[in-house]
């Protein structure tokens, strides 16, 4: 009974520390934009991935500032947006935040002729490539009507595209362009095109040529789109138009990019399933839609929805109030890592407190539960718009390490890190045992840093020798463990540098080595020629060996140890000299023809018991000493002789 007890502890025990684990490596953080901050310019802002624990990491400047749209995440790890104004020509201005080294830095500034204004997003095409759209600017001839551009991340590099020239390719784009499985890019226009409601149109990033796929009517495809498009598990395009429809309060709109097939999928009706969406449409893990319309629902400002494209049927999920739980979402849900759909309000929030400066919420898609997770304040940031959360990684990774190491070496152990780490960070190294498992890892070195770097660390000495350990480094706040350094270390003993003397010579006990002897009495200063593996010293005092192991390179000095009987001659015979019994447990005799000083060392030559010899037969207790092997020498006035000594 007692060894099944045992064995389930043992597995609970295995199963907390991987789900513990699981957790630490799965750790994401959810970065946004809002309006207000400190300048009250705007704010770059994160909390954690349950969207708790809010921290503004960027207060935008005055002027300037006032970021519309959505932060994206390149490949190269940093986080890219746009402001409305701000900039050298207060027009606006694309930026770059590296969440990793808490950076901020402005890549263009925006101006009439190339594009300004933007309040939409920027994305990142499979050519690498950013690309976004301005509202306004452009060519004097296209009458300020909005741009599409890239930007190149590795270059730093803006180039204006296209002009949208109004009547014909459209104007004024919100939102933000994406790429679909053909490769090409797709957006929307808020106005323009033949009926001036705005169009849907692609644009090849190839050779830059644009082509109007839909002028929007106003009824029966909606009009004036502010939001996105995005492609879902069919292949199609989603999006939804603020205005139009049969009821004028917008529509859900399918686009067959095969075949340029559009059909409104629904009419919002303001009442039953809300009105005036201003954002875009999310696919979530379960096959359906969720959305956020600005206006409608049961206290008239805004709902949460899902939509079924098989069926076009909708089901209000929820339904704002204002107080405590926010108004007017204008922006877009997105699913995080933990099946859940984040938001924020534009409107709304704590009742009694700043009012409307929105909130950020979560909703359960599987339970239908509705969580408030912030009120915005004003200085946390308020009013975000046109807007969505992104999720990013928060990531560790140890770099290679040497492969071939030592027990009681040093070395450095760098890595890499993605996301944000806070104020009062501690990156730590930790070595696993000896088949590669962290189930108890130990910690070799640590450094108070929110940055990357690298760790100073020494494997222990009671490390035992083995051929599969692997190193990894976790973080403290937030909590990650990183992925360990790829490949099994060897670690490997060091040599044995124990001594045994013998007169005046010193041998050091490890065979198959280099040796170099040290002078103690000079600090360690090297013995010119003394690289053998024992040494007799040509002056008394007090030395040491270097020893490294011939097979793996392992390096150890012994103690000091001392020698006082240089010059004086051994007897001629160690017969003079009797020690009996030998081993002895508790006392020795000593038998000499002539008075001596008598000395029992350590094989490491230190000094344990020293008695006088007055010439007659003499006993001395072995009490204190612990069972091993000594040397016992007898010193006269002008000889030694020394003999080994065992005590059981």
């Amino acid at each position: 009974m007692k060894q099944l007890i045992s064995k389930a502890v043992f597995i609970i025990s295995i199963l907390v520390y991987l789900m513990s684990n699981l957790h630490a490596q799965n750790q994401k953080q959810l970065w946004g934009l809002a309006f207000g901050g400190q300048n009250d310019a705007g704010i770059i802002f994160k909390t954690d991935g349950s969207g708790n624990n809010e921290m503004v990491k960027y207060d935008f400047a005055d002027p300037g500032g006032n970021p519309y749209g959505s932060l994206m995440r390149a490949s190269n790890g940093n986080l890219y947006g746009m402001t409305y104004y701000g900039g050298a020509n207060n027009v606006g201005s694309l930026f770059q935040y590296d969440p990793r080294t808490w950076s901020f830095t402005i890549k263009y500034d925006f101006d009439l002729l190339d594009g300004r204004y933007p309040q939409g997003s920027l994305m990142q095409a499979s050519d690498g490539m950013l690309y976004g759209m301005a509202t306004e600017g452009g060519n004097s001839t296209s009458n300020d009507n909005g741009v599409i551009f890239k930007f190149n991340p590795q270059t730093d590099t803006y180039t204006k595209l296209f002009d949208f020239d109004g009547a014909t390719s459209g104007s004024v784009p919100y939102g933000a362009l994406m790429q679909a499985s053909d490769g090409m890019l797709y957006g929307m226009t808020s106005l323009g095109g033949v009926n001036d409601m705005g169009v849907l149109f692609q644009f090849n990033p190839v050779n830059n040529t644009f082509a109007k796929k839909v002028d929007f009517d106003g009824t029966p495809k909606g009009q004036n789109p502010y939001g996105s498009l995005m492609q879902a598990t069919d292949g199609k395009l989603y999006g939804m138009t603020r205005f139009g429809g049969l009821n004028g309060y917008g529509v859900i709109f399918k686009f067959d990019p095969q075949n340029n097939n559009f059909t409104n999928m629904l009419d919002f009706d303001m009442v039953t399933n809300g009105g005036l969406p201003e954002g875009s449409l999310v696919q979530a893990t379960d096959g359906k839609f969720y959305g956020l319309t600005k206006e409608g629902g049961l206290h008239s400002v805004g709902i949460l929805f899902q939509f079924n494209s098989t069926n076009s049927a909708m089901i209000d999920k929820f339904d704002f109030d204002d107080s405590p739980n926010g108004s007017a979402p204008d922006g877009s849900l997105i699913q995080a890592y933990d099946g859940n759909l984040y938001g924020m309000t534009n409107m709304g929030g704590a009742v009694g407190g700043p009012v409307d400066q929105g909130i950020i919420f979560q909703f359960n898609p599987t339970t239908s539960t509705f969580t408030k997770k912030l009120d915005f304040n004003g200085t946390n940031g308020r009013n975000p718009q046109y807007t969505n959360l992104i999720e990013i990684p928060v990531t560790i990774a140890t770099s290679p390490v040497g492969l071939i190491n030592c027990v009681g070496s040093s070395l450095s152990v760098s890595f890499t890190i993605e996301g944000a780490y806070d104020a009062g960070n501690v990156f730590t190294a930790q070595l696993s045992d000896a088949t590669g498992s962290f189930a108890s890892p130990i910690t070799i070195g640590s450094i108070s840093s929110a940055f990357v770097g690298s760790i100073n660390a020494v494997i222990p000495a009671n490390t035992t020798p083995g051929t599969a350990y692997r190193i990894r480094v976790v973080g403290s706040n937030p909590v990650v463990t990183g992925s360990d350094n790829g490949s099994n270390i060897t670690i490997n003993a060091l040599p044995n540098v124990n001594t045994t003397v013998s007169g005046a010579t010193i041998t050091v006990n490890q065979a198959g080595a280099t040796y170099q002897w040290l002078n103690c009495n000079t600090g360690n200063t090297v013995i010119p020629g003394e690289t053998h593996q024992s040494y007799t010293p040509t002056a008394n005092g007090s030395y040491a060996v270097i020893v490294t192991m011939n097979g793996n390179g392992c390096s150890a000095t012994s103690n000091c140890v001392t020698i006082a009987n240089v010059g004086l001659d051994e007897l001629e015979t160690k017969d003079h000299f009797a020690v009996y019994p030998n081993p002895a447990a508790d006392n020795i005799t000593i038998s000499l023809p002539e008075k001596a000083t008598i000395e029992i060392r350590t094989i490491e030559g230190q000094i344990v018991k020293t008695v006088d010899y007055e010439g007659k037969t003499l006993e001395i207790s072995l009490s204190g000493l612990t069972s091993g092997v000594y040397i016992i020498s007898a010193k006269t006035n002008n000889a030694i002789v020394t003999k080994t000594l065992i005590k059981h």
